[in-house]
């Protein structure tokens, strides 16, 4: 987990970006949840691939805040790095992330910087792309994996990611997510937050 990662939670990208947004208050107070929240503790203990995604991901989304302020472009060059090694980790996990960058900076009236961030988005969006068709292309000629528990993935399908549309109309598939979503993600200490939020 980023938060954790050398110098502490005040040299993350999510404390950083939310500094960026906000103000450093905000930013412990984000952190502090995120930490404490039952997948964080999970996910800052365990060897996972997901670790490097949410920190590229939070990394991408501070630094295309940063350039919105200071419209450098080694602070572009850098969300580039990020958002590509995100795509390349797990796209799933960061490709939703530019759309808060863009929306701060759309509000803070900076146009040519969103569409240039855009821009570079795309083209790191690209590289993702490209590694995904060459991965295709190596599994097309591997040999039968049929053994190998989970070698269904190795064949990209929509559904393996977002499950049918069967499974997404069923109340009780809900429920189960309702409930992950209780005990894996926000646990009971959670839910007073959006009240404080809101007063």
């Amino acid at each position: 987990m980023d938060v954790l990662l050398h110098a502490g939670p005040y040299r993350s990208g999510l404390f950083k970006a939310v500094e960026l947004i906000q103000d450093r208050l905000l930013a412990w107070l984000v952190v502090i949840v995120y930490m404490a929240a039952p997948l964080g503790i999970y996910f800052s203990r365990a060897v996972h691939i997901d670790s490097a995604a949410l920190c590229f991901g939070h990394a991408l989304l501070y630094y295309f805040l940063r350039f919105g302020d200071t419209g450098r472009r080694l602070d572009l060059a850098c969300a580039f790095v990020a958002s590509a090694l995100g795509f390349l980790v797990k796209a799933p996990y960061v490709f939703y992330l530019i759309l808060p960058a863009l929306f701060v900076q759309l509000v803070r009236r900076q146009p040519r910087r969103a569409a240039a961030s855009v821009l570079v988005f795309g083209a790191a969006l690209a590289v993702g792309l490209a590694w995904y068709f060459y991965a295709q292309s190596v599994n097309a000629r591997a040999p039968d994996l049929s053994f190998v528990r989970g070698s269904e993935a190795v064949t990209y399908r929509v559904d393996f990611y977002v499950g049918q549309a069967s499974q997404r109309l069923s109340p009780e598939r809900w429920q189960t997510i309702g409930a992950r979503i209780r005990h894996e993600i926000a646990s009971d200490y959670w839910w007073p937050l959006p009240l404080l939020a809101l007063s």
